[in-house]
């Protein structure tokens, strides 16, 4: 399952949804050029296996591009979440996240907005 996603993939991923096409390179010197580009190329073969992005050659070189869109491996990353950690119960996710943080009036009203849009959408 791709849902099992690394921060440095997630940084990985932020980067090419911005391209089109990079090179390990082209990543490599915007995420971190502290690190030996073996290092990302190693990520960016990972990431190809796990199908998150496609690798297609041109010469000696290796472009890679998303395969996935982000609000899919949101989608996909936060089920994960909810099946594991709330046995797939979104009222018990929101509930924790309602506990965990600190919603302001402007938050809850628009929370309402949306569970009434949600409510007409099942309607």
């Amino acid at each position: 399952m791709r849902s099992n996603v690394s921060k440095n993939e997630w940084q990985i991923m932020e980067i090419i949804w911005q391209k089109e096409e990079m090179t390990a390179r082209d990543i490599h010197s915007v995420l971190i050029p502290s690190k030996a580009i073996t290092t990302v190329q190693t990520y960016l073969e990972r990431m190809a296996a796990k199908g998150l992005l496609e690798k297609r050659k041109i010469g000696p070189l290796n472009l890679y591009r998303a395969a996935v869109l982000k609000e899919e491996m949101i989608k996909e990353s936060l089920g994960s979440i909810v099946q594991n950690a709330f046995s797939g119960s979104f009222a018990g996710f929101v509930n924790f996240l309602f506990d965990s943080s600190h919603l302001t009036l402007d938050d809850v009203q628009e929370l309402k907005k949306l569970l009434k849009k949600q409510e007409e959408k099942q309607c």
